[in-house]
């Protein structure tokens, strides 16, 4: 899974200001739909052993095998923060964060 910062927003501070108000968009390649009998507009759960958060698949045509995106900054409320999912490892370069090192799994789920 990646978390890449959203383009118009400065983390979940600002969310308030969105209409309509903005909700988790989960974003996967071609090859992560097929496999999962997945279509835009699904209701999804992504979950590993760290947490789970909800949201709506969108299908990037263009996407590398195997893709899942979430961007980062939403909050709980909204269907859950991506931090949820990510570990509090420290990368072996450079002790920053493991940013690209985040294996979920994905399954349709119905919309509470």
């Amino acid at each position: 899974m990646l978390t890449i910062h959203p383009l118009r927003s400065n983390h979940s501070q600002h969310f308030h200001l969105f209409q309509p108000e903005p909700y988790v968009k989960v974003e996967i390649s071609n090859s992560v739909a097929a496999e999962k009998g997945l279509k835009d507009q699904d209701y999804v759960r992504v979950w590993n052993d760290r947490g789970e958060i909800h949201g709506t698949v969108s299908i990037l045509k263009a996407a590398h095998p195997g893709t899942v995106n979430i961007d980062e900054g939403l909050s709980a409320r909204l269907g859950g923060s991506v931090n949820q999912l990510t570990s509090s490892r420290e990368s072996d370069n450079g002790l920053g964060s493991t940013l690209y090192d985040c294996l979920v799994n994905i399954e349709k789920v119905e919309k509470e």
